[in-house]
């Protein structure tokens, strides 16, 4: 092969990676690293996460408490969502799940005249969002409960607490970032853990004297079982006997936070208790591939 033939084939193939260079240069031209995420696009879309969500959040984001519209004077919702630098599907997708378990909550309490629900973050580490949610209500619509066919000595019941005093409702959640998915108070700990969390909780009520123990078979405040369903919109006895699956929860920087509404455990001049228990009383307890293995 001549000199001028390699020179020729040379050219071309010079030619050839100027073009694939130009290609790639231009798809890539809107990329961009910020610490290790790769971000990338006109949208500044993330294509790789190598840092944990929760450092995400912190870090290209800041929460804000919306107050979400709602047509009936005298119903207020409020709840944290996070506005972004760089928009994120994973952030749009959290954003999503908390206004969708807030309005949940909304819609099975709209009944009455007044209601007033407020969702606050707690705790944001570890791949794992914490948000504790309030509930006051008062005056029952009687209009409603005609409606609903509830019976009698319920209905009784319920306007004369809701006239009464605010009613209060206490509930809190703990959201997987990974995933966007909520966990349940069951995923917390090991098989056995459960009934030694319960000694831990019962010590701490008797402690507090806020509570009706269950193992007594009489006591003054306790109320119909289907009476306080129809209030809370889940089984309770109005006294406390053990740790259930579905109890609600919440995590802080230091504690997990158990939460009961009011006649939940108790007679209603406790209001909605709250059950704090510090990591270090439970570290022995968890499951040690569920939320609560950040404790060390």
């Amino acid at each position: 092969m001549n000199l001028e033939r390699i020179s020729w084939i040379a050219g071309i193939i010079s030619a050839i990676i100027a073009v694939i260079t130009l290609i790639l240069t231009k798809d890539t031209g809107n990329q961009n690293i910020i610490g290790n995420q790769n971000i990338v696009g006109n949208n500044n879309t993330i294509i790789n996460e190598k840092k944990s969500i929760s450092e995400l959040i912190r870090r290209e984001s800041k929460i804000e408490q919306v107050l979400y519209p709602v047509s009936r004077i005298g119903h207020k919702i409020s709840f944290p969502q996070f506005k972004e630098n760089i928009p994120s599907v994973q952030i749009q997708k959290i954003n999503e799940l908390i206004k969708k378990k807030i309005l949940e909550i909304y819609e099975k309490n709209k009944f009455y005249s007044k209601v007033e629900i407020t969702a606050e973050q707690t705790f944001n580490d570890f791949d794992l969002l914490g948000i504790s949610v309030e509930i006051y209500l008062e005056e029952l619509d009687a209009e409603i409960i005609r409606k609903n066919n509830i019976p009698e000595k319920e209905a009784i019941f319920l306007l004369w607490i809701s006239g009464a005093h605010p009613l209060q409702k206490s509930t809190g959640f703990v959201v997987n970032l990974l995933n966007v998915e909520p966990y349940e108070f069951k995923d917390l700990f090991r098989i056995n853990g459960l009934e030694k969390v319960t000694e831990i909780v019962k010590t701490i009520l008797q402690e507090d004297d806020i509570y009706f123990d269950c193992s007594k078979k009489k006591i003054n405040g306790y109320f119909d079982v289907s009476i306080l369903k129809e209030f809370l919109g889940y089984e309770s006895n109005n006294c406390f006997k053990t740790i259930r699956d579905d109890t609600n929860f919440y995590f802080t920087p230091s504690s997990l936070i158990i939460k009961y509404s009011r006649y939940e455990i108790g007679p209603g001049v406790i209001g909605a208790p709250e059950i704090e228990i510090p990591y270090s009383r439970i570290k022995q307890y968890v499951n040690p591939n569920g939320p609560l293995s950040f404790i060390k």
